[in-house]
């Protein structure tokens, strides 16, 4: 949508985006005990609570760039109801930059854990071996 000059229209694409990142990190969290669903959606006064508290309660299930800059939420959302098209095709970039980051920190965490079960399997091997002996 950006690369045809439609500014609002591509930033519901980053909204949904950003909202998926923010889900994985729930489930993340819901699996580990963490945090309820219930808890996610509602504060300590049953009240909704807004995208940047979300944000900052899944902080250790998210990517670091969107933690360091969950104000970005709120630019996306200005930016679907209230910016202008030329507005919104201004910022574009910055907040591509963003979900760039994110998700880039995303892939890395999954090399990282792939990594450190292969580095396991290996070493337990090494170690069966070695008993053997």
């Amino acid at each position: 949508m950006y690369s045809s000059n439609v500014g609002i229209g591509s930033y519901v694409y980053l909204r949904r985006i950003v909202e998926k990142i923010i889900l994985d990190g729930l489930q993340e969290a819901i699996a580990v005990g963490a945090v309820t669903e219930e808890q996610f959606e509602l504060d300590e006064n049953n009240h909704q609570r807004r995208v940047e508290e979300k944000i900052k309660l899944l902080a250790d299930y998210l990517p670091k760039s969107l933690t360091d800059n969950k104000g970005a939420y709120g630019i996306i959302s200005k930016g679907i109801h209230e910016l202008s098209e030329e507005e919104c095709m201004q910022y574009f970039p910055v907040l591509e930059q963003l979900i760039k980051m994110c998700l880039n920190e995303a892939i890395e965490k999954k090399r990282k854990i792939q990594d450190e079960a292969e580095l396991k399997k290996r070493i337990d091997a090494i170690t069966s071996e070695i008993k053997k002996k």
